[in-house]
């Protein structure tokens, strides 16, 4: 017989298991807390029940959605990379290969970036901190290999950390707007290209 924590640890995955299909289906505005354990064949108030409320259990959804990567890429520590241009394209593969072989878990993400911008703050505060620990890592990489004389030192660290981020973002959200295989490959071909050309790897 399962524990009190398996079951609830159960009933956490189907709320969002249930939350994915709903937002991938209809969208975060017309998906409400009701629905959602409607749709996980638990009661009305099952979301404030385990995650406090709809913004909490959306931050869940996208933590689950970008665990892989983020632990993979974007973990705690510094980045491990034999050279920059090895860090450009595996952040490039990373995040924009997922167009190719799971494109709706990165639309689910960006949905949900989307939606921090509104009155979501716990949202917002996890969009911002998976933002800022993405950026200063890079931003660190960056001042690391400056000092070891491998780049260029007219490189700014940080402003070529939100670059690099606002690249992959904007290429994932005009993809998944209009997709296109062939497009979408040139033009992870051409920000491979800009940026290792800025950093002159």
């Amino acid at each position: 017989m399962p524990t009190q924590v398996q079951r609830t640890a159960a009933a956490r995955r189907r709320l969002i298991a249930a939350t994915r299909e709903l937002v991938a289906a209809q969208g975060v505005g017309n998906t409400s807390v009701a629905a959602i354990g409607e749709r996980a064949g638990m009661s009305r108030g099952a979301v404030n029940f385990h995650f406090g409320s709809k913004d909490d259990l959306l931050v869940a959804v996208s933590r689950e959605a970008t665990n892989d990567w983020a632990e993979g890429v974007a973990g705690s520590g510094e980045l491990q990379f034999d050279d920059t241009g090895a860090l450009i394209d595996t952040l490039l593969q990373a995040w924009l290969g997922e167009l190719h072989s799971d494109p709706e878990r990165v639309r689910i993400v960006v949905m949900l970036m989307f939606e921090a911008l509104g009155p979501s703050p716990h949202l917002h505060e996890h969009f911002v901190t998976l933002g800022n620990q993405i950026q200063t890592q890079v931003g660190e990489y960056i001042r690391t290999q400056q000092a070891a004389g491998k780049l260029e030192s007219d490189v700014t660290p940080d402003g070529f950390a939100t670059l690099f981020v606002g690249v992959l973002t904007g290429i994932a959200v005009i993809h998944l707007l209009d997709p296109d295989t062939e497009r979408l490959d040139q033009a992870i071909a051409e920000a491979r290209t800009t940026l290792r050309g800025r950093l002159g790897v």
